[in-house]
C-alpha cells in the first residue's frame, strides 16, 4: 500500500510540475494585450471639434464628426495652434489615445475618462491679480481657444459630460483599414468579444455632475451647496448611472468642488512659463483661485498660515482650521459617495470611488468610511487609484507635508533635503514627520527618487489597496513618476555607471545594446516607471507565503492618463508604443531589479509573466470581477 501511495504522490507531483511548466510557457508566449484604467480618448477631439455641447444632437453635425476619433493630430506646432488643444507635452500637441492608436497598441479594455473643463480653469479669476485663469489656460496649459473656454464656462459640467458621452456614441465603431471596432461596454458579458476594443465609462471629478442650480464661477469658494443644489447633483449622477454602466468616478480633480478635497497637480515642467505657473500653483496665495485651503470630505477650511517669530512651535505644528465656515460637504461629500455606491440603477451595480486627486485627509476619511460600510453591509468595495505614482513617504510624513498644517510646497521638489532639514530644525516640527536630522540621508535615499506631491501614494495606502482587492493603475506621466526629481538631478547617469561596471558579468542582457548611447538613454527614460512599479510591489503588504502565487504583482495595472493634460514618458508617449515598451521592459527587467537591489521581487520568474500581469491580466481580472 505504501508503494502505491508513494507512486501516486510522485505521479501527482509530476503532473503539477508539468502543468505549471505548460502554464508558464503559455504565459510567456501569449500575445500582448493592453488594458488601461485611465485614458481620455474623447476629450481632446471633443473640445477641438465640438463648439457647443448641444451640437452633438444635430444630425448633420453627428455625421460630420463621426470619424473624428480615428484621426491623429501630429507633433507640429501649427496643428495645435489651429485646433486649440495641446495638452502640456512640451513638444507641441500629439494625440495619444485615438482609436487608431489604441488599435496599434493592441488595446483590449480602456477606461474612458470623461472630463469636462472645471469652471475655475475657464473663469476670469486672476492669478497674481493680473492674469485671468482663462488666459493662462489658453497660454500655458491646454491651449483651448478663449471662445471655447467661454462656452464651457457658460454651460454646466453635466452638459459637457453628456456632450462627450454623445461624442463617443456617435463615433464610427469601425473605420476602413484600422483594425478592431471600438465600442462602449455596459455589461461584463460583452467583454468576452475580443474582436472589439471596449470602452468603460468613468468620470474625472464630481464637477461633471453639476447643473445650472449649482453653477459656480469666480466666487465658488463662497458658494454653498445644500438642499436643491445637492438634489440636482445627485439626480444628474443617477441619470448618468442609468445611461451607461458608470464604472468609477474620481471625486476630486484640480479645484475644490465641495465634494472632497483635492491634492494639487504640481507642475514641474522645464519651460519657463510652466515653472512660473508651478510656483504660483504651489503658493499658499493660489488657494484664492483653486480653493486648496479646504480639505477632506468633511468640509473644513484651513487657515492661510505663515509662521512668524511670535508664533510658538506648538502653534506652527498644529492643524489650524476655520471652524466658522459652513460645513455643507459634511452632507454633500458623503451623500455623493453613497449615491455612487447605490445599486438603485438600471445595471443594479455600484459605481466605485477613484481616490486619485483626493487630498491626504480626504483619502484617509474615505478609506475609513469605506471600511465601516464594508463591515456593516459585507459588500465588496475595492479601493481604486486609476492613475497613480508613489511619493516614497509613509503616512506620518505624507500627512504632515501634504495635508495639515502645510500645503504641498514647491521647495520640496527643488531641494527636499534642504526643505526637510529646515522643517526639522528651524520650524521645530521634525517629530511630526517621523524622523530626526540623523535619519535624513536614509529618508532621501527613498523619498528623493519620487515626486513629493501628496497626490501620489504613501506606503500604507498601497497596502490598503491590496487588502481591499483593489487596483492601482500606474501612470505614464513623467512628472508624476518623478523624472527630474532631486536624486535624478544629483545622481546623474547612475544607471549608466552601474552598467559600465557590471556589464562583463551580465548573463541576461544584450551586451552590444548596452554599449549604445541611444539604448542607454532609453533605459534612463524608463527608469522612473520601473522604480514606481517595483516600489508598489515591495510595499504591497503581501507575505512571503503568497509570493508563489505572485500576489504582490496582482493589484497593479496601467493607468496611463494618455490624452489627458499630461506629459508622457518619452519611451512610451502614446498607446501605440505599448507593445514595444512591454518588450523593452521584458528585455531589461532583470537588469533594473539588480541595479535597484530588488531582484527578490521578481521571484525567479520570466519577466514577461510579471509584466503581462501589469499590462493586462490584472486589469482584465479586476474588471470582470467588478464591472
Amino acid at each position: 500500500m505504501k508503494t502505491i501511495a508513494t507512486k501516486a504522490l510522485l505521479l501527482s507531483m509530476f503532473f503539477n510540475i508539468y502543468n505549471n511548466a505548460i502554464a508558464q510557457v503559455k504565459d510567456t508566449n501569449e500575445p500582448i494585450r493592453y488594458v488601461d484604467f485611465h485614458a481620455h480618448p474623447a476629450m481632446k477631439n471633443y473640445y477641438r471639434n465640438v463648439p457647443r455641447f448641444d451640437r452633438m444632437w444635430q444630425p448633420q453635425f453627428s455625421e460630420y464628426i463621426k470619424n473624428a476619433n480615428w484621426v491623429n493630430m501630429g507633433k507640429k506646432r501649427w496643428i495645435w495652434c489651429k485646433t486649440g488643444f495641446s495638452g502640456v507635452t512640451g513638444h507641441g500637441s500629439y494625440d495619444q489615445a485615438t482609436y487608431d492608436l489604441l488599435n496599434q497598441g493592441q488595446a483590449s479594455i480602456i477606461c474612458a475618462s470623461i472630463y469636462s473643463l472645471e469652471k475655475q480653469s475657464t473663469s476670469k479669476a486672476k492669478v497674481l491679480h493680473i492674469i485671468p485663469m482663462r488666459t493662462l489656460n489658453n497660454w500655458a496649459v491646454t491651449k483651448i481657444t478663449m471662445k471655447r473656454q467661454k462656452t464651457a464656462f457658460n454651460c454646466t459640467g453635466y452638459e459637457e459630460y453628456k456632450g462627450q458621452i454623445a461624442f463617443l456614441e456617435k463615433q464610427s465603431t469601425n473605420y476602413t483599414g484600422y483594425g478592431k471596432a471600438v465600442k462602449i461596454a455596459d455589461r461584463v458579458e460583452q467583454l468576452n468579444d475580443t474582436s472589439v476594443i471596449w470602452l468603460l465609462i468613468t468620470a474625472e471629478g464630481a464637477h461633471n455632475f453639476y447643473g445650472y442650480e449649482d453653477q459656480y464661477g469666480n466666487q465658488f469658494r463662497d458658494f454653498h451647496c445644500d438642499g436643491s443644489c445637492m438634489d440636482s447633483i445627485l439626480s444628474n449622477l443617477k441619470e448618468a448611472k442609468n445611461k451607461h454602466r458608470l464604472f468609477f468616478v474620481t471625486t476630486s480633480h484640480l479645484f475644490w468642488n465641495k465634494v472632497s478635497g483635492f491634492a494639487r497637480g504640481l507642475d514641474i515642467d522645464k519651460p519657463a512659463a510652466r515653472k512660473i505657473l508651478a510656483r504660483q500653483m504651489w503658493s499658499k496665495n493660489f488657494a484664492n483661485v483653486d480653493g486648496k485651503d479646504a480639505e477632506g470630505i468633511i468640509y473644513i477650511r484651513k487657515k492661510i498660515f505663515t509662521p512668524s517669530k511670535k508664533d510658538s512651535v506648538q502653534v506652527q505644528c498644529e492643524c489650524l482650521y476655520d471652524l466658522k465656515q459652513k460645513p455643507d460637504t459634511l452632507q454633500l461629500g458623503y451623500a455623493f459617495i453613497d449615491s455612487l455606491w447605490s445599486r438603485h440603477n438600471d445595471f443594479k451595480k455600484p459605481t466605485y470611488v477613484d481616490m486619485r486627486h483626493m487630498d491626504v485627509k480626504a483619502r484617509i476619511e474615505y478609506m475609513n468610511y469605506r471600511a465601516k460600510y464594508v463591515n456593516e453591509t459585507h459588500e465588496k468595495i475595492p479601493l481604486i487609484v486609476s492613475h497613480a505614482a508613489v511619493n516614497g513617504k509613509n503616512l506620518q510624513m505624507a500627512k504632515f507635508l501634504g495635508s495639515c498644517p502645510i500645503f504641498d510646497d514647491y521647495d520640496e521638489y527643488i531641494n527636499p533635503k534642504k526643505y526637510y532639514k529646515k522643517e526639522l530644525t528651524l520650524n521645530g516640527c521634525g517629530k511630526e514627520m517621523g524622523f530626526d536630522i540623523n535619519g535624513l540621508d536614509k529618508v532621501m535615499d527613498k523619498v528623493g527618487w519620487f515626486h513629493p506631491m501628496s497626490n501620489n501614494l504613501f506606503d500604507e495606502e498601497i497596502d490598503s489597496v491590496y487588502k481591499s482587492d483593489g487596483i492601482i493603475g500606474l501612470s505614464m506621466e513623467e512628472r508624476a513618476l518623478g523624472k527630474n526629481t532631486y536624486n535624478y538631478r544629483h545622481h546623474c547617469h547612475n544607471l549608466r555607471k552601474y552598467i559600465a561596471s557590471h556589464i562583463d558579468g551580465f548573463t541576461y542582457a544584450n551586451k552590444s545594446h548596452l554599449r549604445e548611447k541611444k539604448y542607454l538613454k532609453k533605459l534612463e527614460l524608463a527608469e522612473p516607471f520601473v522604480r514606481n512599479m517595483l516600489y508598489i510591489v515591495k510595499h504591497s503588504g503581501v507575505s512571503e507565503k503568497e509570493f508563489q502565487n505572485l500576489e504582490d504583482w496582482k493589484h497593479i495595472a496601467i493607468g496611463s492618463d494618455f490624452d489627458g493634460i499630461m506629459n508622457p514618458i518619452d519611451i512610451c508617449a502614446t498607446a501605440a508604443d505599448i507593445p514595444a515598451f512591454f518588450s523593452f521592459l521584458a528585455d531589461n527587467l532583470n537588469l533594473y531589479a539588480d541595479y535597484l537591489g530588488e531582484r527578490k521581487l521578481l521571484h525567479d520568474k520570466d519577466p514577461k509573466i510579471l509584466l503581462r500581469r501589469v499590462f493586462y491580466q490584472n486589469g482584465e481580472e479586476f474588471i470582470k470581477r467588478y464591472f
